[in-house]
């Protein structure tokens, strides 16, 4: 088997890095819950405002608002909590390829397209009667893939445990009887739940596994 090579080895083990405190499940489980009050709060106002031009394009609009938004907020939010609780304990890495951030509107972009995929499957199915929701079936599926990819191009197992959690969810949700809109806010409420207490434990894990330098002189 040949050896890696030394900066491709670099590059996986910089990126490991950048997911090994469990911040970047609290960032898109964040992400997903504000997903999952903007598709409530559609759903809620759909009767009133749901048909023509101007609907759609505020809907639209609304929802990369939020996307770009929430993402902002949320990014800043893990950054502190990084200069907080890991840098000084397994230090910073600054590097020019992948960068951090690169990797977080990666997933971010990826996100997006699911969400929109799953509408468009949605207005597809809309008038075909079904067994299921397709809505939050197409998101689980899609959000899935997304895992995958980050679990293939990081080699770190639990996000293939996020991928198959989310086909799960996804299934279930739509077994439910719910409407799209409903099904979908319910579907990104839940996955945005599991992957905030996900990212609660990991962050728990490596806090115990990598005291602050003083800690562990102290406890002696």
């Amino acid at each position: 088997m040949k050896d890696q090579d030394p900066t491709t080895h670099f590059q996986l083990r910089a990126a490991q890095y950048h997911l090994v405190d469990g911040t970047y499940e609290v960032f898109f489980g964040g992400i997903c819950i504000l997903w999952a009050l903007f598709f409530y709060l559609q759903a809620k106002l759909s009767p009133i405002f749901s048909v023509g031009l101007l609907p759609t394009l505020v809907w639209t609009g609304g929802f990369i608002a939020v996307s770009f938004a929430g993402s902002f907020l949320l990014d800043r939010l893990t950054k502190a909590i990084r200069e907080r609780l890991t840098y000084p304990r397994t230090g910073y890495i600054d590097h020019r390829r992948p960068r951090g951030g690169r990797l977080a509107v990666r997933i971010l972009l990826l996100g997006m397209v699911v969400a929109i995929l799953s509408a468009l499957f949605t207005a597809f199915f809309a008038s075909h009667p079904a067994f299921v929701n397709w809505m939050p079936l197409a998101g689980g599926a899609l959000f899935a893939l997304t895992m995958a990819i980050v679990a293939w191009r990081t080699q770190i197992g639990r996000y293939y445990l996020l991928a198959m959690i989310s086909v799960i969810a996804g299934l279930g949700v739509s077994m439910f009887g719910l409407d799209e809109l409903t099904g979908i806010a319910v579907f990104y409420g839940s996955l945005g739940f599991m992957l905030l207490v996900m990212g609660g434990v990991v962050l728990g894990l490596y806090l115990r596994r990598n005291p602050m330098p003083g800690e562990s002189l102290h406890e002696q």
